[in-house]
């Protein structure tokens, strides 16, 4: 019988890189039942290794939580999870290209801008959500099945996306904008506000009079999307749980989930009129301080 095996295209003969090829192989053990095409999957991943790591890793997560992975066909999206009442959530999983390692234009300033960042998720993104439309006319997603686009960015060599207090994924999901004080004069003196604010950023700039939304769970063609997930690992660090996942989840969707659907890693949702985050601490939602 032939034994199949993650291919050693990014691997050498250290100790370090021989625990990445075993973490690799022991997930590709438990994901094997579950993939349509493991030999066209495997030669993909000698091509593609981190695209089709993610996916690999995304089935995994859903096992080590508890939940009820099936084989998805090759017709639909790259994951199947079965849930009660005969319902199921799908899960589109991309990775997307990085760029230059820092833009050439912030290193006089040491300021980095996040829009070309953002303008690579919201592509990525874009580019799931045709093909997630096209699954439900074809009926091949229900009309009442969760739907997942889980995105990742572990490709970056540099990764300037992620602020202080929104993280990246939720500057695209809810058109969260650039930190800034009001300023104002009183008696001639010049007075800053205390608290400081996040601007609506609704689009970012691609080119010259071409814009790109960034408040993608606000618009009517991403309804069918139930929530987005974001993790900037890769193999390298050989994450096994989620605990580098952050999931947003949309208000605005069709089939909307519960901000307790998945539990692991950090959720950002709406509640109490504003956009909260949360990390999970040993099975227990607790507010993320790093986040306001």
């Amino acid at each position: 019988m032939e034994k199949l095996e993650w291919p050693r295209n990014f691997l050498g003969g250290s100790l370090e890189e021989k625990e990445i090829a075993a973490y690799l192989n022991r997930i590709l053990k438990s994901f094997m039942p579950y993939c349509s095409n493991l030999k066209h999957f495997l030669s993909e991943a000698e091509i593609h290794p981190v695209d089709r790591w993610w996916e690999m890793y995304l089935g995994n997560v859903m096992l080590n939580n508890g939940f009820r992975l099936d084989k998805a066909s090759q017709k639909g999206p790259d994951l199947m999870i079965l849930l009660e009442n005969q319902k199921k959530l799908w899960i589109e999983a991309v990775s997307v290209e990085g760029g230059d390692s820092i833009p050439t234009q912030a290193i006089p300033t040491g300021a980095v801008p996040d829009e070309p960042y953002l303008l690579r998720l919201t592509s990525g993104i874009c580019y799931k959500n045709q093909k997630i439309n096209g699954y439900l006319k074809k009926g091949i997603i229900g009309p009442d099945d969760f739907v997942v686009i889980a995105i990742n960015v572990g490709k970056f060599s540099f990764w300037g996306g992620d602020g202080p207090f929104h993280p990246a994924i939720s500057k695209v999901a809810f058109g969260i904008g650039k930190f800034a004080f009001r300023w104002s004069v009183e008696n001639g003196k010049p007075k800053v506000s205390p608290r400081g604010f996040h601007q609506e950023r609704p689009t970012v700039i691609k080119k010259p009079e071409i814009t790109v939304s960034t408040n993608i769970f606000s618009q009517p063609e991403y309804d069918s999307v139930s929530a987005l997930m974001f993790s900037r690992t890769n193999p390298l660090y050989m994450p096994e749980k989620g605990e580098d996942i952050t999931t947003a989840y949309n208000p605005l969707a069709k089939n909307k989930m519960s901000e307790d659907f998945f539990g692991f890693g950090k959720r950002c949702f709406v509640g109490e009129n504003q956009v909260r985050y949360q990390k999970n601490e040993n099975g227990l939602w607790v507010d993320d301080k790093n986040r306001i």
